[in-house]
């Protein structure tokens, strides 16, 4: 059965990144499986209003709402109010899917997905933690806004866990959180035909340029591992605030023309980039799921990166594909010598049938086409569990208060509770007297019900 899915996010293009990638591909494939997909998110420099994607067959929204801080709008519980009710409802909507608990958008379309009974789906995409401020809020809210989802979605088993933990939920058994990973077109990361004259000498970095990143481990491992190999090159794509780190290392040791920056670098050019070396460097210190690595040994790279959050889960156990090591300067440094002489000591023609053999294995284990199949089944299963039982809307709204609802995740914070619900009662008054004046926005219509009244009640 074909279904009218909406993705809510404030990451998206023109933003290139992992969750951007995500959305558009996901929504791309569930596209080609018959259904329709519509984007929502706020408003970018040059983007506002209704756009086109794929050939008219995406429609993404960019609501008129200024950014606060870090792709976030300002969040009241409100102002989204009537936007979403309006798309929701226009669009005929059946499924909800947020993508990024930092995204204030994608909490507060769960908030309106719940009123309206409409299937929901949430995606992490990061790890957060639980002792700082901003996580400690970040979590509090994430409880409220995420507690009456039918599905809880990570990108790695590692995440997982760290999701049911910041949802304070200790079931296990439960079908609501389940793992879905992100994934590539091995298409767009073959090997290359002819190797690069350079390429046994060249260590490649892709990456955005900061503390969580790793950049600063990147630099201090570079120093050391350039001083003991005088040929050995380094070409790095990517920017970010650790830049000045990365050209005081050029500057320091003479080393401008064995440190080659491209800064920042299109999706359409990462190929050709992993192109000009053998081994990959990844000094990532919080990884839910490395799209990077990925894409790195699908083109034939050797990888060497640490082994946190997800990472380990994302290639297989193999030494010639990957190596993992501790995030700090002594085992990179020592993981990253050895990959260079395994790698040296290979002829040409060795590690390009080498590099054929690890893209056909990394293919096989990533594609979207599965991810598609996967979530449309997840899709399915929560419409038809919505058809068995439907929530009133007073049920709906004590999902917020319980303590021990019919859900894993538990809202320990009551006082939160009762000043959450009088917002989203708030809310809800508006959408009556929206309702009242403008049937043709009925909610019964979001349900597939005719109204023999003019005017309908929630």
């Amino acid at each position: 059965m074909p279904l009218n899915i909406c993705m809510v996010s404030g990451f998206f293009y023109p933003n290139i990144g992992g969750v951007e990638t995500h959305i558009f591909e996901l929504s791309r494939h569930l596209i080609s499986l018959g259904h329709k997909v519509i984007i929502i998110t706020h408003q970018y420099p040059k983007f506002q209003g209704v756009h086109y994607m794929l050939n008219g067959k995406l429609k993404v929204y960019y609501l008129p709402f200024p950014v606060m801080y870090r792709n976030c709008i300002f969040i009241n519980l409100i102002n989204l109010t009537v936007p979403l009710r309006t798309i929701f409802i226009d669009e005929e909507i059946n499924i909800v899917h947020g993508h990024g608990s930092f995204s204030t958008m994608a909490q507060e379309c769960m908030i309106s997905a719940n009123m309206l009974n409409l299937g929901m789906v949430f995606t992490e995409h990061s790890l957060h933690g639980f002792s700082d401020l901003g996580s400690f809020a970040l979590n509090g809210i994430w409880k409220l806004t995420c507690g009456p989802c039918d599905n809880v979605l990570a990108v790695s088993n590692c995440q997982l866990l760290n999701v049911k933990h910041r949802l304070s939920s200790a079931d296990d058994s439960s079908q609501k959180f389940q793992t879905l990973p992100n994934s590539i077109y091995p298409k767009l990361y073959k090997p290359p035909e002819f190797e690069h004259p350079n390429a046994k000498n060249t260590i490649i970095v892709v990456s955005r340029l900061t503390g969580r990143k790793g950049a600063l481990l990147m630099v201090k491992t570079l120093e050391q591992v350039l001083n003991i190999y005088p040929e050995i090159n380094v070409i790095i794509a990517g920017d970010g605030p650790c830049m000045v780190d990365v050209e005081e290392l050029r500057e320091n040791n003479h080393w401008l023309e064995r440190i080659q920056l491209l800064g920042g670098v299109h999706p359409s050019e990462v190929r050709k980039v992993l192109g000009l070396g053998r081994i990959f460097l990844n000094c990532s210190l919080s990884e839910a799921f490395c799209m990077a690595i990925l894409e790195a040994a699908c083109a034939g790279l050797h990888v060497v990166t640490t082994n946190v959050g997800g990472i380990p889960e994302v290639l297989p156990d193999d030494d010639e594909i990957c190596t993992l090591c501790e995030p700090s300067v002594n085992s990179m440094t020592a993981a990253l010598i050895k990959a260079i002489d395994e790698v040296m000591a290979v002829s040409d023609e060795n590690f390009n049938e080498r590099r054929k053999k690890q893209h056909e294995i990394v293919k096989s284990l990533y594609t979207w086409e599965k991810i598609a199949v996967k979530i449309e089944k997840i899709y399915h299963g929560i419409l038809e569990k919505k058809k068995a039982q439907r929530l009133m809307i007073g049920e709906r709204l004590d999902r917020y208060l319980k303590r021990n609802y019919d859900s894993p995740t538990n809202c320990d914070y009551q006082a939160t509770g009762v000043l959450f619900v009088l917002s989203v009662c708030f809310s809800l008054v508006i959408w009556f007297c929206l309702d009242f004046f403008d049937d043709r926005r009925s909610i019964k219509r979001v349900l597939g019900e005719k109204s023999p009244h003019k005017n309908v009640k929630c």
